[in-house]
């Protein structure tokens, strides 16, 4: 089907658009324009303000291989900045969008919706297996979604971008009063990004009043970046008035990052009065960070007036950092009224050098707290809060004692709270299944360990297929490497034997269902850009590599004025210094970088004398 799409002729501030003339409908609330492929999906960019509703499953796996209307950087985003943003109604009706493919570093506002405003709706959308990668505001379903709602919607998958980046929605935001809400909501894709980094969201936040909503949402995904990084929300705070609030939301994958690290949500907070709140609402993957890093939120506190309050929450992962690190917060800041943690505990070991505490790593003023629990068998040498020492209203217990109902003084056993024995307390579980109950069938789903990959690394693959699979075959569409080209394991890894794209393939298998997926795998040399070396007799030595992020250069016989440079993988430079000596040592400090792979090379004024990788963990 040969697809029309989206012509822009600015001419004297003309904008002329084509229509979705092929879709069956006309656009109106009564007669959707009815999308059942992923040519029509793309259309939607004709008309940003009509209703669309999707007829069943589409497989946009040709924006993966620059098919039909495709290039290199795969699906066009729907909507591309406050101008020109989808203000449409988008009804997936519980159908899948499946292997959508977007490559596009330098670009913001990136996803199936790239930019999305008010009055603008999306519900009931399931996108399985997607890769994206991005810019600043990213997801696999939303960039940016401004005063808009969002209900019932699922992403598997990976997602790269640069702040704001998010497994589902790299940004949701409002101005002066309409609420900005993701609801009924879930993700399983892996996420890496910058600032403001979430396993569902970027970040949520509200902008002089209004309502911003996280309400019944999980996250599953591993999520690794800079400042503000959490396993469901990098950051939920307001500006100049209003209340964002995440409730009875959850998140289970591992999270690393440096500043504002949590298991939940790296930051919660409101700025210049309103208030921010964390209910009912858990985290269990591990956390590892330098500065402010908690089990469930790595910085709790308003700035400059307002409130920030956290209630009946856990979290039960290890919790490794530097300074001001907590089993359930890493810091805590009050500032005004309404500020505070109750009946909420943490159990997992805690690890630092400065304020650290079973609890809460480090308190300023006097956040009130009530009734809450940490397991002080994990962490026999901790206090309650680390740079305060004891709270009267913060008990340090055994496990054996945090298992047993009569140790929570008060707490809710009959709405909220559940325990069993042997076990900790977990909450009574709510009716939040929304309008859809996807996925219902098995659907296989992977990702792989490094973004692009590297010729010289093994890529390591790990399984995401949904309802349990039991067995695994994948081929790595790499016959050159022989045997090798294939295996049964359910996360292998495999060393490619060239350059180039790798359509690998999964069929995932449980009991007589089976599910097939196939995504490409780019490999480059990652050092293309350095290979050839010019002659010299310097010499490059590093040390530790891997390490936290600090690197020492041993360098001999360079030219002074020669520059050290280092870059992701991405090909964006990240630190450059210039050479005074001819030898000596160099200190590249990478600490605030994402964890991951970055590569540097030593460049004269006749050429690049040496290069390498380094590895930040």
């Amino acid at each position: 089907m040969k697809t029309n799409y989206l012509i822009a002729l600015a001419i004297f501030g003309l904008t002329i658009q084509q229509s979705n003339a092929q879709m069956l409908g006309n656009g109106t609330p009564s007669n959707p324009y009815q999308v059942t492929t992923c040519d029509e999906l793309q259309q939607v960019q004709n008309n940003l303000t009509a209703y669309y509703v999707l007829m069943n499953d589409i497989d946009c796996y040709q924006t993966q291989t620059g098919g039909g209307p495709w290039g290199s950087t795969g699906f066009t985003p729907i909507g591309t900045d406050t101008t020109n943003s989808f203000k449409g109604n988008f009804n997936g009706h519980c159908f899948a969008i499946k292997n959508l493919y977007i490559n596009n570093p330098t670009l913001n506002y990136v996803g199936i919706f790239g930019y999305m405003d008010a009055p603008g709706k999306v519900a009931n959308v399931n996108v399985i297996n997607a890769s994206v990668t991005g810019g600043n505001y990213t997801g696999i379903l939303i960039g940016y979604k401004h005063s808009s709602t969002l209900d019932t919607t699922y992403s598997s998958g990976y997602v790269s971008g640069g702040d704001y980046t998010g497994g589902l929605v790299g940004k949701c935001g409002n101005y002066q009063g309409p609420t900005c809400q993701i609801t009924n909501s879930f993700s399983t894709a892996d996420v890496s990004g910058h600032d403001f980094v979430g396993g569902l969201v970027g970040q949520i936040r509200c902008y002089q009043g209004g309502l911003a909503l996280l309400q019944n949402c999980f996250a599953t995904g591993d999520v690794s970046g800079n400042t503000n990084v959490g396993g469901l929300s990098g950051g939920s705070g307001t500006f100049q008035g209003g209340a964002p609030e995440i409730i009875n939301c959850y998140a289970t994958g591992n999270v690393t990052g440096v500043t504002n690290v949590g298991g939940l949500s790296g930051w919660v907070g409101p700025y210049q009065g309103g208030g921010s709140s964390v209910i009912r609402s858990y985290a269990t993957g591990n956390v590892k960070g330098t500065t402010d890093v908690g089990g469930l939120v790595g910085n709790n506190g308003p700035t400059m007036g307002g409130g920030a309050y956290i209630q009946n929450t856990y979290a039960t992962g290890n919790v490794t950092g530097t300074t001001a690190v907590g089993g359930l917060v890493g810091s805590q800041t009050s500032t005004g009224a309404g500020n505070g943690i109750d009946t909420s505990y943490s159990i997992g070991l805690v690890t630092g050098t400065t304020n650290v505490g079973g609890l809460v790593g480090d308190e300023t003023s006097s956040p009130i707290y009530g009734v809450d629990y940490w397991n002080n068998t994990v962490n026999s040498s901790l206090n309650s809060i680390g740079n305060l020492g004891s709270n009267a209203n913060i008990f340090p217990s055994s496990t054996s004692q945090m298992q047993m109902q009569p140790t929570y003084s008060g707490w809710d056993f009959t709405n909220t709270w559940a325990i069993t024995s042997n076990n900790y307390p977990t909450f009574i579980p709510l009716n939040t299944s929304g309008n859809c109950h996807f996925p219902t069938t098995l659907e296989a789903s992977f990702n792989y360990s490094t973004f692009p990959a590297c010729v010289s690394d093994s890529v390591h693959f790990t399984d995401k297929t949904t309802n349990t699979p039991t067995s695994w075959s994948w081929n790595f569409g790499d016959p050159a490497s022989l045997s090798n080209n294939t295996s049964t394991k359910q996360n292998p890894a495999h060393l490619f034997t060239g350059t180039g794209t790798f359509f690998v393939t999964l069929i995932a298998t449980s009991g007589g269902n089976h599910d097939t997926i196939q995504t490409p795998v780019v490999v480059t040399n990652c050092l293309s850009d350095v290979q050839t070396l010019v002659n010299s007799n310097c010499n490059v030595s590093v040390y530790p590599n891997p390490s936290n992020g600090v690197f020492t250069f041993n360098i001999e016989r360079a030219t002074v004025g020669s520059k050290l440079q280092v870059f992701n993988v991405i090909g964006a430079k990240v630190f450059e210094q210039t050479l005074q000596h001819s030898s000596g040592t160099n200190t590249v400090d990478l600490s605030k970088q994402a964890s991951g792979v970055y590569f540097y090379k030593l460049i004269s004024n006749s050429g690049i004398v040496k290069n390498g990788k380094l590895i930040v963990e």
